[in-house]
C-alpha cells in the first residue's frame, strides 16, 4: 500500500505534537522538582530561625570597615598653548552658577571659542575658559 503525501504530513505532525507533549511534561516535571527542592530548603531554614530567637541574643561587633583608598584622577585639556584641568572647568562653571548644590550639570568645552557652555539644573549659561 502506497503512502500519500497527506499521510506523510499527518505522520510528521503527529511526531511534532508528541514531542511538544513530551517537552511540556519535562518542563512540568522540572518545575515540580524545583518547587519540592525549594520547599525542602525552606523547611530546613525555618527551624533554625526559631531556635535563634529562643536563645540569648549576643551583641556582635561589626567588622571594622577598611578605609577605601580613593584614587585620584585628573584630566587635562590642552589647546592653543593653554592647559586646564576638568576640575578647574567644573569649579568655573559652579562659580558662574552661584549655587552650592547642583543636581544635574552638563558642560560642553569649545576650545576654538575659548568658552565653556553649560546647563545646570535646566539653566543654560556660558563662561570663558
Amino acid at each position: 500500500m502506497a503512502t500519500t503525501k497527506k499521510d506523510q504530513i499527518e505522520a510528521a505532525m503527529a511526531k511534532v505534537e508528541a514531542s511538544k507533549v513530551a517537552d511540556e511534561k519535562k518542563v512540568v516535571a522540572e518545575k515540580t522538582t524545583e518547587k519540592v527542592a525549594e520547599k525542602a530548603v525552606a523547611e530546613k531554614k525555618a527551624p533554625a530561625k526559631k531556635a535563634a530567637t529562643t536563645t540569648k541574643t549576643v551583641a556582635k561587633k561589626a567588622p571594622a570597615k577598611k578605609a577605601a583608598t580613593k584614587k585620584s584622577q585628573v584630566m587635562y585639556i590642552q589647546f592653543f598653548g593653554k592647559e586646564i584641568s576638568t576640575d578647574e572647568i567644573t569649579a568655573k562653571v559652579l562659580e558662574a552658577v552661584g549655587k552650592k548644590t547642583v543636581k544635574e550639570l552638563n558642560m560642553y568645552v569649545k576650545p576654538e571659542d575659548d568658552m565653556i557652555y553649560f546647563t545646570a539644573d535646566g539653566v543654560e549659561g556660558s563662561v570663558s575658559l
